[in-house]
């Protein structure tokens, strides 16, 4: 089990895109939760996931996010 996280909005528009209702909203369009990246590790574990997952839209578009969720996660494993 993964514990997928993502951004709204994303700078690729893929025409058969299967999450366009995430990845073409802006955040303040969908409902947000504030979580910073070292929270991540301790979620994931409490959901009993052992993996972080960022998908539903391009991982290019927050990759300073996903750079800090995985040291945050490799530190605390």
């Amino acid at each position: 089990m993964a514990f997928s996280i993502a951004t709204a909005g994303c700078n690729v528009n893929c025409k058969m895109c299967q999450n366009w209702e995430i990845s073409q909203s802006r955040p303040e369009q969908v409902e947000n939760t504030y979580l910073p990246p070292k929270s991540v590790p301790a979620l994931a574990q409490r959901n009993d996931c052992y993996s972080i997952a960022y998908t539903y839209s391009e991982p290019v578009v927050f990759s300073e996010y996903v750079m800090d969720t995985a040291e945050a996660g490799r530190s605390s494993a």
